[in-house]
């Protein structure tokens, strides 16, 4: 520790004068004891602090003890007609509905989630998560079940909220709020110990617990939720149910128990069949499958698109709805926003050219075109309509100054006149709050959320006074009342700040600058847009903005041992020096590769680039691993993800471009969706060292395929 210390950039060598001897002491080693717990595996020492290895077996073991529970019986004959019902209506909305996609996942995922004891609901926006969720509430309300539905942020609870039917028995509300409300919120606190969580009396029974938006919730807030399921009502919990995007990025906090619990189930196979669904038809009227398509180039392994990443590469107009453009300078950047800018206004405001700047954007937004709201009612603005998004805060590609360019471009004249200035702010400004606002109800005696952290509006100002408008609120608000230090301006925002919300049409600021960049971050930020997507990617000397995102993850370097032995996540996937592979089971084909080569058996490589040819286009492609043995070059491609209709596609796209090459009677191909074997693992490399390649070819994935 004092080693560690001492390399630290916040510390001054001179100044760390401690020693060894100090750290020592009987009263320093009785805190280290209070404090942290030490895992041995392998000879390796895993330090935790205590309250993360209580949270992680927390979760661990609830999940367990839930999967091993009874299923409920309950009365499934409306199934089959409601979702009838829905295919129908989607079908008749939507051009090239997938009738039977939709039919297949919606079926499993209202069977399971009626009679599972736990069960987990991962897809992206757009996949119908939440029209599924809303019927399941209707059907609990129906048996008089009561519902408690949580989510991470109050932005999340709000539109839950506002989606919610006539009459429903339930309300959404912040993870912080109701574990506040229940009298348990000392156990969010640092030296909390979960393990010694006794009965609250303010706390209320419920039936069922949904959690929306899971992605963002963190280790300590889910340990929490399930402690206090295992102490107040143990045994009569009926469902708790997990609903998010386990490709978006992980929580601000600690861990990622969504993407643990996910990873859990599917490496089981009942488990994966039972209490899990990936939802993946697309429930959208207004959608192109490009921009999906290409988001999930950024989502996990999917990386068969080969021809599309290129076309992201190289820029241009990928799609109607996709558009990529590459920039130079602030300058550069700021005439591609404008022309962003000018092309939504066309559709939108058909006379923009003949207005103002300002006239035209509050149009735009649906404002009066002076920037006041109409009826004074926040609730028909647009202010969705257009949104510009960055992975960072500061500097010209950061949303602090995208905001101050949008402003001073289209917020010119307000600056003229001095009741049109107020902290900062100018008459008609799109503002965020930063951070959520509850107020004291006298009836009932409780804070109640009034606006959350995210919640964008608009603040209109006049003689009379400043009034700020949000659609998530029934009421405008004094900005008097109000602290202007809670407030940003909000036509840029920054990617963690839109996780959550979804906009019209969407313009994401990918910098060089490489320390956010991953690729949940870049999924994050492409599935927040409705309709129109344009990437405006900074031109660099190094490797491409979006290979830097797409190589690097968030999720695998978080340390984690929910339902797993721990490991060193930063080393994880360095199987030797140098090289770094994407997934825990590439390091393990890796590891078998490596043993067969040090014994003189094959030679290999990992991601070597190979031209092959797409249609009319060539195309370069990296193969998971390229193997040579017994004078023959074979290409092994790891499947990890058949269970998704998109990424089967896009493989036997890339399979066909394979077979055009002459490659197909030398490629083989695995999958672990039902876990890996090691002996199965050892048996394929033995096939390639003997060139007898065996593996099954009836699956339709290549002519040998293997299942780990």
């Amino acid at each position: 520790m004092v080693e560690h210390a001492a390399r630290h950039p916040l510390f001054y060598r001179d100044k760390l004068n401690v020693s060894e001897a100090q750290f020592l002491s009987d009263e320093h080693l009785a805190h280290f004891r209070e404090r942290l717990h030490v895992e041995i595996v392998d000879g390796a020492h895993y330090f935790y602090l205590q309250r993360a290895w209580h949270a992680e077996q927390i979760v661990t073991r609830f999940v367990s003890d839930r999967l091993k529970l009874p299923e409920l019986k309950r009365d499934l004959a409306w199934v089959a007609k409601y979702v009838r019902t829905e295919s129908r209506a989607l079908a008749a909305a939507i051009n090239g509905f997938d009738t039977k996609g939709f039919c297949d996942e919606r079926t499993q995922m209202m069977n399971s989630a009626m009679t599972q004891r736990l069960y987990c609901a991962t897809g992206r926006p757009g996949s119908g998560k939440s029209q599924a969720i809303s019927e399941l509430l209707k059907r609990f309300d129906a048996a008089n079940e009561r519902t408690v539905v949580l989510a991470p942020t109050g932005k999340a609870a709000l539109r839950l909220n506002a989606e919610a039917p006539e009459g429903a028995n339930w309300e959404a509300e912040t993870i912080d709020r109701w574990i506040w409300r229940m009298g348990l919120g000392d156990y969010l606190s640092d030296g909390a110990d979960l393990m010694a969580m006794s009965r609250a009396p303010r706390f209320e029974q419920f039936d069922n617990l949904i959690i929306d938006e899971m992605s963002m919730v963190n280790l300590y807030h889910l340990a929490l939720l399930f402690r206090a399921i295992e102490v107040h009502q143990p045994t009569s919990t009926l469902r708790v149910i997990l609903v998010g995007d386990e490709n978006q990025l992980p929580p601000i906090g600690c861990g990622k128990p969504f993407h643990d619990v996910i990873g859990y189930l599917r490496g089981e196979h009942d488990y994966q069949i039972a209490n899990t669904v990936r939802l993946t038809t697309n429930c959208r009227q207004r959608h192109d499958t490009t921009v999906i398509e290409a988001a999930h180039l950024f989502a996990g392994k999917n990386r068969y698109q080969g021809e599309l990443y290129s076309q992201l590469r190289e820029g241009g107009k990928v799609s109607d709805y996709l558009d990529v453009r590459y920039f130079s300078g602030a300058q550069e950047l700021q005439s591609h926003v404008a022309d962003f800018v000018t092309t939504t206004l066309d559709d939108a405001v058909p006379d923009h050219r003949d207005r103002s700047p300002q006239e035209a954007f509050n149009l735009l937004l649906k404002l009066y075109d002076k920037g006041h709201v109409p009826s004074n009612d926040a609730a028909a603005l647009a202010l969705d309509r257009v949104q510009l998004l960055s992975p960072y805060r500061g500097g010209p590609t950061g949303a602090l100054g995208l905001s101050g360019f949008m402003r001073d471009t289209y917020r010119p004249d307000a600056k003229d006149d001095a009741w049109q200035q107020k902290d900062g702010f100018v008459h008609s400004d799109k503002i965020v709050r930063i951070r959520n606002h509850y107020v004291f109800n006298k009836k009932t005696k409780q804070n109640e959320l009034r606006l959350s952290n995210g919640s964008v509006g608009v603040l209109c100002g006049s003689r009379r006074g400043w009034k700020a408008f949000f659609a998530e609120s029934k009421w405008w608000f004094d900005w008097g009342w109000l602290d202007s230090e809670d407030f940003e301006l909000a036509y840029g925002l920054t990617v963690h700040k839109a996780q959550g919300s979804e906009f019209e049409e969407v313009l994401v600021v990918v910098p060089e600058r490489r320390t956010l960049l991953s690729r949940e971050l870049i999924y994050t930020a492409m599935t927040r847009s409705k309709t129109r997507l344009t990437l405006l990617v900074e031109k660099s000397q190094r490797a491409n903005p979006l290979t830097v995102a797409r190589d690097r993850s968030v999720l695998a370097q978080r340390n984690s041992s929910v339902f797993a032995r721990p490991f060193d996540a930063a080393r994880l996937f360095e199987p030797e020096n140098g090289v770094k592979v994407r997934s825990k089971i590439e390091y393990m084909i890796y590891q078998a590769l490596l043993d067969a080569r040090n014994a003189g058996e094959l030679s290999f490589s990992y991601e070597t680039a190979l031209d092959l040819p797409f249609g009319e286009r060539i195309v370069t492609v990296h193969p998971d691993f390229v193997v040579q043995a017994g004078g023959q070059t074979y290409y092994w491609e790891h499947l990890g993800m058949l269970d998704r209709q998109d990424y089967a596609r896009d493989w036997r796209e890339r399979r066909r471009a394979y077979a055009a090459a002459g490659h197909e009677a030398f490629l083989l191909t695995t999958d672990d969706l039902a876990g890996v074997r090691a002996d199965q693992l050892a048996q394929v490399v033995r096939d390639i060292t003997t060139g007898n390649l065996a593996g099954r070819a009836d699956l339709g994935w290549s002519l040998h395929h293997y299942t780990l």
